[in-house]
């Protein structure tokens, strides 16, 4: 028997596929003037040629497990196999068995099947359809995926799946903006990714400053160990602002690192560092220091060690 000879693939408006590279506009046009029969034939001709399967027409499902018998694994290893084995290859069903799918599917496959049509806008689908239109949603990509795969029918590589696929919208297709620290689609407005920094850092600062209450006890206990007596009103503020002085020449000063989120921008992890200020021993060392400057502090050391002396003297017998 003589080899078949391979015919030459049909092209322009009269042909089953177009001869140059499509849009995608194009090749939606295309994929409906086959499955309607217009392709530069008679609608007769072309539906049964190309667009419109009969009922026991096989649809490409995608690859597959199969069953080759004992003879088919024979002719395909060149020797003699008596058992069934499985074997990878085209999964094809009845034409008159997929169309029918819908009805087998759970609600899930269900809920998705709508809910993609829906969010990439294929004509015909809707969010209040029920199973008759599902069933002819379904039945148009299940012919589109027959006329499509009509260009090599031998080597078909179109489902139904891959029909709706083509419908899809991936964000950014019509180019991308930046806005602040955000990538948005210049279409739709929708946020794309987050593009700002990965962290961000805060700095506080607190001055903690004295009441005339807060240098009052401080001076109070100072002033008695110090110099032997109570501080008067004019010390207390003198002392409230040498230490409200020294506070505001040293504040407290926190930094925060916060962490944020590549994928949605939100801050997560934190972490704060604390400087300066001062703590309660150090305000009571530095009105310690201003006092001991004084010539009162001399006057009554040297007294208290005066007294101190004598009456170690008078202890002792030697006054």
């Amino acid at each position: 028997m003589a080899d078949k000879q391979p015919t030459a693939n049909p092209s322009g408006p009269a042909g089953a596929y177009p001869a140059k590279p499509m849009t995608a506009e194009q090749q939606q046009a295309w994929i409906t003037q086959l499955v309607s029969g217009t392709m530069g034939q008679s609608s007769t001709a072309a539906a049964g040629k190309y667009g419109r399967p009969e009922e026991g027409s096989l649809i490409y499902m995608g690859r597959g497990r199969t069953e080759l018998s004992g003879r088919q694994a024979a002719k395909a290893e060149g020797g003699y196999a008596p058992m069934a084995r499985p074997t990878q290859g085209n999964k094809m069903e009845k034409y008159s068995d997929v169309r029918l799918a819908p009805l087998d599917w759970s609600t899930d496959q269900t809920a998705k099947f709508v809910n993609q049509g829906v969010m990439n806008k294929i004509p015909g689908f809707d969010v209040n359809m029920g199973m008759p239109e599902i069933l002819s949603a379904w039945d148009d990509l299940v012919k589109s995926a027959y006329a499509m795969n009509s260009k090599d029918p031998d080597n078909p590589r179109w489902t139904p799946q891959d029909v709706m696929d083509t419908y899809a919208n991936p964000k950014g297709k019509f180019g991308t903006v930046v806005k602040g620290n955000w990538e948005y689609d210049i279409a739709t407005g929708e946020k794309i990714r987050y593009v700002g920094p990965l962290s961000k850092t805060t700095t506080a600062t607190q001055i903690n400053e004295l009441t005339r209450e807060d240098a009052l006890a401080l001076t109070k206990q100072s002033m008695a160990t110090m110099l032997g007596r109570m501080p008067n009103n004019d010390e207390v503020m003198q002392y409230m602002s040498i230490l409200n002085g020294y506070e505001r020449e040293h504040p407290q000063v926190t930094t925060t690192t916060t962490d944020i989120d590549p994928t949605t921008g939100e801050q997560t992890n934190s972490r704060s560092v604390t400087t300066g200020g001062s703590t309660a021993a150090g305000k009571q060392a530095l009105v310690e220091e201003q006092m001991r400057q004084s010539k009162e502090y001399g006057a009554y050391q040297a007294a208290t060690t005066g007294m101190s002396w004598l009456a170690q003297a008078i202890k002792s017998g030697v006054v």
